[in-house]
């Protein structure tokens, strides 16, 4: 019953295909996941090499396509943990960490920011792939 809300709940945090990492396979989704992020940083880097400095750009899209890994094993630990929670708890868990996350998303887009643009501009970028894995992962699990 719990893992029916949790799902449902978790839905409109466009982590909706987390649920099922945290059920099905961890280890196997996050290896996945890192695999889709790694492919789409490597995409990414050779699109901008023709508009950014290439070192930075490197820099950033590779610091953003790690942070991103961190960010989706830190997101399926969070809902593994919270789905042996009760309701309530389970929400004030997750939301907690939700905050960790996009604060030190700041962070590094902060640090990144006082390096260079273009480490700025990478660092988005690569962090994007985990939205890239999220939309790939629904997909996956639509079909």
């Amino acid at each position: 019953m719990l893992r029916r809300r949790l799902r449902l709940k978790l839905k409109n945090d466009l982590v909706y295909s987390y649920y099922y990492v945290a059920v099905a396979n961890p280890i196997k989704e996050v290896v996945m996941g890192a695999k889709v992020i790694l492919v789409y940083a490597l995409i990414v880097y050779v699109i901008g090499l023709v508009i950014f400095n290439p070192l930075w750009w490197g820099v950033g899209v590779l610091c953003g396509a790690i942070f991103a890994i961190f960010r989706l094993r830190a997101i399926e630990n969070a809902v593994s943990k919270a789905i042996n929670l009760d309701e309530k708890s389970a929400k004030s868990f997750l939301e907690r960490r939700y905050f960790v996350r996009y604060g030190l998303t700041a962070l590094v887009l902060i640090i990144s920011a006082y390096i260079s643009i273009d480490c700025l501009f990478g660092v988005f970028a690569g962090l994007m792939g985990i939205k890239v894995w999220v939309y790939f992962n629904i997909r996956q699990y639509k079909h």
